[in-house]
């Protein structure tokens, strides 16, 4: 069952985090893809129009 803060940001499609991005910590606005799954089920997935190091989306994802 998902969480109702998961809920929100996943009907806003989109969610604001922070990163570091070329040495400099900076707000990026992730919008959110429902991908189908299934007959009646979908996965989430976050993207970003710049670059961020692997290291760095590693620690996001570790945190979150």
């Amino acid at each position: 069952m998902l969480e109702d803060a998961a809920k929100k940001i996943i009907a806003d499609g989109s969610v604001r985090l922070r990163v570091r991005r070329s040495g400099m910590l900076q707000f990026q606005v992730f919008k959110i893809k429902k991908v189908p799954a299934g007959k009646d089920g979908f996965f989430v997935e976050l993207f970003l129009d710049r670059v961020i190091d692997m290291s760095e989306l590693q620690r996001v994802a570790n945190e979150t």
